[in-house]
């Protein structure tokens, strides 16, 4: 306790002696004056600024600083959907620009890893169904240029196709494979499905780690989703054997 009061009058410049009153007195002086010495640092807060508080909360809670209006996300109707080939094909999803990056249960780029998945789906069974016929893609409406026959591909957009080729061609010793190796057939088929899974194409231009990061959520999500439903069984037999042993 002693050494708690000289340390305090070293700092204020007041013997240990002194009684309670005269070192109030001190403090209260040296406080005024340090104040008065500091204005610059004083602070004023925001009551002089002349922006209303919907304004205000605008900044913060939404709107943009630039003054721009809200854009539609990937969760907006942004275009009506299209008919190709019978199956109903929206939209290519926007990327969103509304995310607070605080950790929301539903996070916008969730949502638009789902969205994406979901068009991406519908868009390459449109193709599917589009090549057993002899119609084409409307080209402004993002042809898939991997999955669409040539003849189904529009006109302007040919020698792209060109440039992607047939894809790899398959060696001759895929034909014959070791024993327990997949066949030429099987091969094909697995390589159709890595498309979708691989396919880069619906992403564009967005940094990888946003899409690692919606992907690696939806995985969290699912596991956690999956742990509770087999905690629910084991309470639900649980509860089932206790009213059996019960009855018995």
């Amino acid at each position: 306790m002693r050494a708690c009061i000289v340390k305090r009058s070293l700092s204020t410049g007041v013997k240990p002696n002194q009684s309670a009153s005269t070192s109030t007195s001190t403090l209260a002086s040296s406080s005024g004056a340090t104040n008065n010495d500091s204005s610059a640092l004083r602070f004023y807060g925001n009551t002089g600024e002349s922006a209303s508080s919907a304004e205000r909360m605008r900044q913060v809670f939404g709107g943009r600083l630039d003054g721009s209006g809200r854009e539609a996300s990937s969760r907006r109707d942004v275009n009506a959907p299209r008919l190709i080939a019978g199956v109903l094909v929206p939209h290519k999803p926007i990327e969103p620009d509304n995310c607070c990056m605080s950790g929301c249960v539903n996070c916008v780029w969730e949502q638009y890893n789902d969205d994406i998945r979901d068009w991406r789906k519908k868009r390459n069974l449109a193709a599917e169904k589009l090549n057993q016929t002899e119609d084409i893609w409307p080209k402004d409406f993002d042809p898939p240029l991997k999955a669409l026959d040539f003849k189904n591909v529009p006109r302007e957009l040919r020698s792209a196709k060109r440039k992607l080729g047939s894809g790899k061609r398959l060696s001759s010793s895929a034909y014959f494979p070791t024993k327990g190796a997949p066949g030429a057939q099987n091969l094909k088929a697995s390589n159709d499905e890595d498309v979708d899974a691989n396919d880069d194409e619906a992403w564009g231009s967005v940094p990888v780690h946003f899409k690692v990061f919606a992907e690696t959520e939806k995985r969290v999500k699912a596991k956690k989703l999956l742990q509770k439903k087999k905690q629910l069984e084991q309470e639900k037999a649980a509860s089932t054997a206790s009213i059996k042993a019960s009855n018995s």
